[in-house]
């Protein structure tokens, strides 16, 4: 059983994956739990600090290395349409499994809202898209009513993908003039959880989501409620896919696919005047 991507063989009951993270988001975790539900799975295989996304797998081992493109099929360019079909994929109930893990939210408000944010290496330079302070604060400044959770990555261990290092970032001197944000460390303290763990149970008490373009995005998706995405540069070399399907990263476009995952409201957003109009629309 294939995916059109060649990373994802699946082979006496083992499914293995270690291309990008946004394809075994929206491709190998969904292929991986229809396994389960069908009764063929008997372990899965990735790449570091997975486990959490692979709950449901009988055995999983964290053992392989991230690679990017040369994993190249039919799905690859797939993931950047604005509209496909992903009716055929099972996606495992995050929402329902990691927020099922909290009995109480002890300083948490029912009013929440999560950013989540990244600050790495991207096709070989410095950070192509990131939600900068200007649109940070923003955003801080618009949720003064609300708890805000604010991920983002700070260390390798975190973030395991040796093409897309963490890249300074003083995101979190700002954060520090709120009292209503909580960041991911914090709550990694609290819950007593690892990063990815964390991530999921946050997302998972929220209808509001932020998040930046890529593997952060999709995350969100699973949650329902409305994700307002922020996607700011296209590489020169990026896929090209079916004219008219606003081929140019349509994913990350409001009224997506991604919608498809959860019933999630997509809404994107390519600069500060569009996210300040979104940001209305999410209060």
């Amino acid at each position: 059983m294939g995916l059109g991507i060649k990373a994802a063989p699946f082979k006496d009951g083992v499914f293995s994956f270690n291309g990008e993270f946004s394809w075994e988001l929206v491709f190998a975790i969904p292929t991986a739990y229809m396994l389960l539900k069908e009764g063929k799975l008997k372990m899965t295989e990735s790449c570091g600090a997975t486990s959490p996304f692979y709950y449901f797998s009988p055995s999983h081992k964290e053992s392989l290395a991230r690679k990017h493109s040369i994993y190249m099929g039919d799905n690859y360019v797939d993931l950047y349409r604005h509209n496909l079909d992903i009716s055929k994929f099972i996606y495992p109930p995050f929402k329902e499994k990691f927020g099922g893990l909290l009995e109480s939210t002890p300083g948490l408000s029912s009013k929440l809202l999560v950013v989540n944010n990244k600050s790495c290496s991207e096709w070989n330079g410095p950070p192509r898209n990131r939600i900068e302070i200007d649109e940070l604060r923003l955003i801080f400044e618009e949720f003064l009513d609300h708890d805000i959770v604010y991920i983002r990555p700070t260390n390798n261990l975190d973030f395991p993908d040796p093409l897309q290092g963490n890249i300074q970032f003083n995101d979190y001197d700002l954060v520090k003039k709120y009292d209503n944000i909580y960041t991911g460390n914090d709550l990694m303290k609290l819950w007593n959880v690892d990063f990815n763990t964390m991530q999921l149970m946050a997302h998972s008490l929220s209808e509001k989501h932020i998040s930046i373009c890529g593997g952060n995005a999709i995350i969100a998706s699973y949650f329902g409620g409305t994700n307002i995405i922020v996607d700011k540069y296209l590489p020169p070399n990026a896929p090209r896919v079916v004219p008219g399907d606003m081929s140019l990263r349509g994913v990350w476009k409001t009224d997506s696919y991604l919608k498809d995952i959860n019933g999630s409201r997509i809404i994107g957003v390519n600069n500060i005047d569009e996210l300040s109009s979104a940001l209305q629309e999410l209060k």
